[in-house]
Formats: C-alpha cells, structure tokens, sequence
C-alpha cells in the first residue's frame, strides 16, 4: 500500500493539472488521499483509486488504471481488471503493441463472458489500427478471405464472442474501402448477434458497434437508423451512469459521449419530432454551461446551433452561421450537408448570391460523393466476383477429388459433365457479370448526362439571377434617388406655402384675421399633412433598400416622453386631454436607443390617437419590466378603438379603418419596421375595451437590435 501511495502521490503532482476544471482539484486531491492513507487493505481502496483514476489526466491516466489493475489483482476481483483493461485499451488506440499487451493479460484471466467481451473488445480495435494501416489490395484479400469464411461458417457456432470478433473484423475492413450494400447487411448481421449478448454488463462492444454505425448512418444521411442508433447509445451512456453513480464513482464524466450523442441527433433533424428537437439542443447547452471542452467546441463549429435552427426554419439566423462554418476543416466531412442547408437558407431569405454560392458548391460536393458512391459499389463487385470465382474454383477441386476416387471406367464421362457443367456455369456468370456491367455503364452514363444538363441549367439560372440582380439594384436605386428629388422639390414650395401664408395674416389688421387665421390654419395642417406623407414614403424606400442606420445613445425615457407630449398635444380637438401619465412622480429611466426613431414611432402612436379620439384623453406611459428586461411604451386613448381581427392588419402598407380620416396608412407601418430595426415590437392590446392602446415593447439591453442597417 505503501508503494501505491507514493506512486500516487506522484501522478497528483503531475497528472491533475488538466483535470476537471469545475471542481475545487487541490482540496480533491488532498481528501482523496486522506481516505485512501486510511484504507487498510487492498479492496476498500479500489473505489478511491478508481476516483482518482477519473480524475487524473490522459497521459497519467492508463498508469493509475494498471495501479488500479495490480490492486484488484491481489484482491481477486476480475471484473475490476478487466474493466480497467478496456478502458485502457481506449487510450491507447494507436499502438498495437499496447494493445497486445492488454490482451495477453486479458487472455491470462479466469474464463468468464466478461472475459470474452472484453477480448472481443480489444481484438476488434486491434483490427482496425492493422486494417487502417494496410494497403487496398492487401485489404481486398483479406475481405474476399473473411466473406469467404463467414459465408462458409466457422467451426466456433457454439461461442458467440467468436462469431461476433469474425464479423466485426469482416465489417471494419469493409468499412475502410466500401460503404455500400455490401458493408450495411454484414453491419446489419452483426447487430443481429450482438443483440444476443446479455445486456446487464459493460457492453462495451455493442456501445462500440453503436457508436460505429450511427456515425455511419449519419453520414449516409439514412435517418430513422442512424436516430435509432444514437438513442440506443443514449440509453446505455445513461445506465452507465446509473450504474457508476451507484457504486460510488462520482467523478466519471460521460459529458463529450452525450454531446457528441445530441449533435448527431440533431443533425438527424427531418426524422425527430419538434419537442425532441428542442429537448436535445436544451441538453446540449446544458452540457456546455458545466463542461469547458464541450463550450469550446460548441463554440468553435457550431453544428448542433446549425441543426437546431434549420430543424426550426430560422434561415435568417442559420445562414451567417453556414457561411462561417462551411469552410471550417473540424467540418469537412459534413460540407455536403451544409451546402445544402445553405442552398435552403438562402432561397428561404431571398440571398440569390448566395444560393447560387452554395448551389454551385453543392453540385461539386454531391458530383465528388457520386463518385465515391460508384466506386464503392464498383469494388464491392468485384469482391463478390472474385469470392464467386473462389467458390467456383473450390467446387471443382471437390468435384476432382471425388472424380480420382470413383472407377477408372466412369472418369471420362465424369469429367467430360464436369467440364460441361463449368463451361456453362461460366457462361452464365459471364453473363450476369456483362449484363451488370453493362446495366453499370449506362446508368453510369445516364448519371453523367443527367449531371452536366444540371449543371448547364445551373449556370443559365446563375446568368439570370445575375441580370435580374442588377435589374432589381438599378431599380431599387433610381427609385430612391426619385422619391429623394420629389421631396426636395415638393417640400420647397410647401415650405414657401405655408411660410407665405402666415405672413400674410400677420400683414392682415387684427379686424379682419379671424377668417383669414382660420385659413391659414387650414394651410398648415394641409402642409403637415403632405409633409407627412412625402416624409413616409421616403421612409419606407430607405428602409427596403437599406439605408436607414441606427444612432444608439442614454436617452432619458421620462424627457423623451414629456417632448413627445409637449409637441403633439397641440393637434388635439377641443374636449380632448393629452397627458404624460406620472410625469412629476415617475422614476425616470435612461435605455441605449436611437431617440430620434423611439420619438418617430411615439408620435405615430400619438398622432392615430388625436385622429380617432374625439373626446376624452390620450395617455402616454411608460413601464420597466426587469423580469422580462423590457421597457413597454403605451398610448392609450378613448376613442373609436381597433376593430376585432384588424390588430395585425393594421401594421400591413396602406391600410387604414376609415377612409374618411386623414393620412396614408403607412404610419403603423414605419413603426414596425423601426421596433423591429431596434430588436422590440409592436402590438395592439386587446385586452383593453375603451378604445384603443397600441404598445412598443424594447428589450432593455441595446445590443438585441439592429445597430447597422436594416
């Protein structure tokens, strides 16, 4: 024990230091130790080194694991060494000669299931590092071998493991050269057998072959069993966890496994159910809010952000994202996907430049995929060719060998059916093998004439999305280069108008300006009203061509509201109150806005009021919800009132409830555009009766909006 000790005491020094980042690692350490310096005997230590051992970092990591195994060895528990044997085994993937030495000392234990699973665990990762590493033709030997031998049966049908390792072996080199048919119905066979197996124990080896084959699937973009897969793999991930929780390991950490587990999931969008979509990317920010190597990736390729927002059809929000990740080499194998969801996206928010970006990249990622594809299938029929041919071959040596044991007298006729039947055995199978072949080439050719006429479409559609852009940029800018020249021209004299025509009252005697005051009042607000007018016009063509920008600054809300009513209390009829609501007692609050946009849109709010009102009071407040950070405007008054199923209508351009009442339907518009601009909205209240109360709603923090151009 005390040799264990001081080991120990060393990987504390050295081996922690990457550890766990949440946890307090110096105050763990010191009471890891202090329990383990009271345990007597080597089982009751076996749970506070297997603390340390998850607490510990990679590279200490597989030397506490063979501390852990010398201890359970001298405590006669197996099972302890043979799961610190497979957890090794995952550090050290890419040496086989470590490899090999946890399968000696493997293969030196008492005979168990455990035993044999784990063998089976370490032999199949053996076989991946030895196949990743050998050559192709070397690899097609070794396939035709093994299909050979699985299709013929082994002499080992009454040991499952056996069965399992000769699968698993025939499908990791089939997975390194193909990835077709042929690869799915030997994945789907060794799924069959592992299904076999007990699933009370580690299950190392089915959480091997479900991590394998969802990743697979995924790829493959084959849905409902590449879900299937990860939620399985979910399933055991979680009963781990349970069983580790159990036994009091508290530090085993199962975060990465679950993260990668939801992203999958997430990319598997089109076969989840909306609320399943929302549970997985709740659990992957979960994670991320108490794992840092998961918010590091979480923050550096952004797949599970991607597929939650193109599962929930934000395209607006899903775009900038593709367009940065796209390009990202930790996201190369999924370029396809996302040229994809990118050519979605942009046609869904009307970005023909970048359609036509990620159409072109499409076609040249799905063309390299084809490829692929056809490749894979082109080998796997040449291995079933060759093992027929092995098949073919190993028959008639048979047939030979039955031939030399029968009467010299009967051999000639034997042999001559022999040959028969194998010229039209051959015959045959050339037959099938050219009709395939052949059936190959023109769909083949059929695929290629089908690629290049997409592709000239592509190009024709590129040409004229390109001419109607400029058609459409050309006329978006004479339009607004018009309606600025008309306000200019019609603003001049107006402005003389009614300059002119308050000079002439003032020139009047004070005997006759009663009628000629009225008419001059009659100017102005005809003047305003056509001031207005050409002011929201222009507004509008600035906002759809973009060239409104924001101003941020502190703007007092309590000032902003009393000049708001100051300057639109004047236009009220006769018997109608305008008021501030609170303005000596209200706490005042400053916000981060654009004052010149707020005060647009509270006079809108304020000027439909005076229209409608003929009697009573307009009111206009202002409320702070910190719970909510929001900051709610509210003009309420007492006139005619919204009617019910007009309180989205009445946003829309051009609408107005009454054609007799002044104005051009454009105000509430505006004033959408401009909440929106400043990341709040607007609404009608319905639940209030005595009229009508139109609210603006801001978020409290400034940065929510849009500070550049809309």
């Amino acid at each position: 024990m005390l040799r264990i000790y001081w080991t120990l005491l060393l990987i504390a020094v050295y081996g922690f230091c990457g550890a766990t980042p949440r946890l307090n690692m110096q105050e763990t350490r010191d009471s890891l130790f202090r329990t383990l310096a009271h345990k007597t005997t080597p089982k009751d230590s076996i749970a506070t080194l297997y603390d340390l051992y998850d607490l510990s970092e990679r590279g200490m990591r597989a030397e506490t694991g063979m501390i852990i195994y010398d201890v359970a060895s001298r405590s006669g528990d197996t099972a302890v060494q043979l799961d610190i044997l497979r957890n090794n085994t995952n550090l050290y993937l890419g040496s086989d000669s470590i490899m090999e030495h946890y399968q000696n000392l493997a293969e030196s234990l008492p005979d168990s299931d455990d035993k044999e699973e784990t063998l089976t665990f370490i032999l199949v990762n053996r076989l991946s590092y030895k196949y990743r590493r050998a050559g192709e033709s070397e690899r097609q030997e070794i396939m035709k071998k093994l299909i050979k031998q699985y299709d013929r049966g082994g002499d080992d049908n009454d040991n499952i493991h056996a069965g399992i390792r000769r699968l698993y072996e025939l499908c990791v080199c089939l997975s390194i050269s193909s990835q077709g048919d042929l690869y799915s119905k030997y994945m789907k066979k060794l799924g069959e057998l592992i299904d076999t197996l007990p699933k009370d124990r580690s299950n190392a080896v089915r959480n091997m072959y479900l991590t394998q084959r969802a990743i697979i699937e995924s790829y493959k973009q084959n849905y409902p069993e590449a879900v299937a897969a990860d939620k399985e793999l979910l399933k055991e991930i979680w009963r781990l966890k349970k069983m580790y929780r159990e036994k009091g390991r508290n530090y085993r950490n199962y975060d990465v496994n679950e993260y990668l587990c939801f992203t999958r999931l997430l990319g598997n969008f089109p076969e989840l159910k909306p609320e399943e979509v929302e549970r997985y990317y709740k659990s992957v920010n979960s994670i991320a809010s108490r794992n840092e190597d998961v918010a590091r990736d979480l923050e550096s390729n952004k797949r599970a952000t991607i597929y939650y927002l193109m599962a929930n059809r934000r395209y607006a929000e899903a775009l900038p994202l593709l367009k940065e990740q796209v390009l990202n080499d930790k996201n190369r194998q999924y370029r396809r996907q996302f040229f994809r969801f990118m050519t979605e996206a942009a046609e869904a928010v009307g970005d023909k430049e970048t359609q036509l970006y990620a159409v072109k990249s499409y076609n040249i990622e799905l063309e390299a995929f084809l490829q692929n594809e056809a490749i894979d299938r082109y080998n796997e029929l040449q291995i079933l060719y060759d093992v027929s041919d092995l098949k073919a071959e190993k028959a008639r040596l048979q047939i030979e060998k039955q031939t030399a044991e029968t009467s010299w007298h009967h051999k000639a006729l034997i042999l001559s059916a022999i040959a028969l039947v194998l010229l039209i055995s051959l015959i045959i199978v050339l037959a099938i093998m050219y009709t395939r072949t052949r059936r190959l080439a023109v769909s083949l050719e059929q695929s290629k004439v089908s690629l290049q006429n997409e592709k000239k479409n592509l190009l024709e559609m590129q040409e004229e999305l390109v001419q109607a852009r400029d058609q459409a940029e050309q006329a978006s800018m004479t339009q607004t280069q018009f309606i600025q020249n008309m306000r200019h021209e019609i603003l001049t004299p107006l402005n003389a108008i009614t300059g002119f025509s308050q000079l002439i009252v003032d020139s009047v005697p004070d005997n006759m300006k009663g009628g000629i005051d009225r008419y001059s009042q009659i100017i102005s607000e005809n003047s305003e009203l056509l001031r207005t007018l050409v002011n929201d016009v222009l507004d509008i063509s600035m906002m759809e061509c973009g060239e409104i920008r924001l101003s941020r600054q502190p703007v007092s809300l309590r000032k902003l509201c009393t000049l708001c009513v100051t300057n639109m209390s004047r236009k009220t009829r006769e018997g109608v109150e305008m008021e501030f609501a609170g303005a000596a007692d209200k706490a005042d609050f400053t916000l981060f806005i654009d004052p010149v946009r707020v005060e647009q849109v509270l006079n809108n709010f304020l000027s439909n009021a005076v229209k409608y009102t003929d009697s009573g009071k307009i009111t206009l407040d202002y409320e702070v919800d910190e719970k909510r950070n929001e900051v709610v405007f509210s003009v309420t008054d007492t006139g005619i009132g919204v009617p019910d199923g007009k309180e989205e209508v009445i946003f829309e351009r051009f609408v107005k409830l009454s054609r007799y009442q002044t104005g051009t339907g454009l105000g509430l518009h505006i004033c959408r555009f401009i909440a929106e601009m400043l990341g709040g909205r607007v609404m009608v209240d319905t639940s209030y009766s005595d009229g009508a109360r139109f609210l603006f709603i801001l978020p409290i923090d400034g940065n929510q909006g849009t500070d550049g151009t809309l």
